[in-house]
């Protein structure tokens, strides 16, 4: 894994939570688990999802077992705070995953097939630059196609209602992501304008090739 891609704070925190025996019903997604993929941006937070009902308040009592915890939000399968400076978050979440873990130290970390799916599922609601980025790097770097991509989102989210036509679009929409503001910290030189025509190419190809 490439921890060049995670602050020391936030490795540190996550070699606390190694030695936990409760995190196994938890794994990594979002930006650090790409991050420790393909080392491209450095990110912080930790955001842990399960497919099993949890108690939050036990999570906020384990937590300050092995550091420092301040609460913002803990609730029915849903805790959010700060672990030792950094933010971490608990969610339930039931949609399945479509290809196995990886490990780093012990913890699970959500498949790049998984991660594809979510960040594509993230880009329906939002379309922060990150999202863009993080997506551009895991379908370039392990050279998955955009048919292959909605492949896993379609797999991931079958159970979900969603209109495949405004997913394609969300995918190729940068107005959102250009209007709010974000400090991201590359590893790699990333250029925005390139990330932008890739999903433009992306998006036609697919149109051409399944749509017509």
């Amino acid at each position: 894994m490439e921890t060049t891609g995670i602050s020391p704070q936030t490795k540190r925190n996550l070699e606390l939570l190694s030695k936990s025996s409760w995190l196994s019903q938890f794994y990594l997604v979002g930006g650090t688990a790409c991050a420790l993929y393909f080392g491209h941006r450095i990110s912080y937070d930790l955001d842990f999802f399960t497919t099993q009902s949890f108690d939050a308040t036990k999570i906020f009592k384990d937590l300050k077992k092995i550091g420092k915890v301040s609460a913002g939000t803990v609730a029915d399968d849903t805790f959010l705070g700060v672990f030792d400076e950094v933010k971490i978050s608990f969610f339930y979440y039931h949609y399945p995953n479509i290809s196995e873990f990886a490990n780093y130290h012990n913890i699970k970390i959500a498949s790049p097939q998984d991660l594809v799916a979510m960040k594509i599922d993230a880009l329906q609601s939002r379309g922060t630059k990150r999202d863009f980025i993080d997506l551009y790097t895991i379908l370039t770097q392990k050279n998955y196609s955009l048919r292959q991509a909605i492949d896993f989102f379609q797999d991931k989210f079958k159970s979900a209602n969603y209109n495949l036509e405004h997913v394609l679009m969300s995918i190729a929409y940068f107005d959102d992501a250009e209007k709010t503001p974000e400090t991201l910290t590359l590893n790699k030189p990333i250029d925005w304008q390139q990330v932008k025509q890739f999903f433009i190419d992306q998006i036609k190809d697919f149109e051409k090739e399944n749509l017509s």
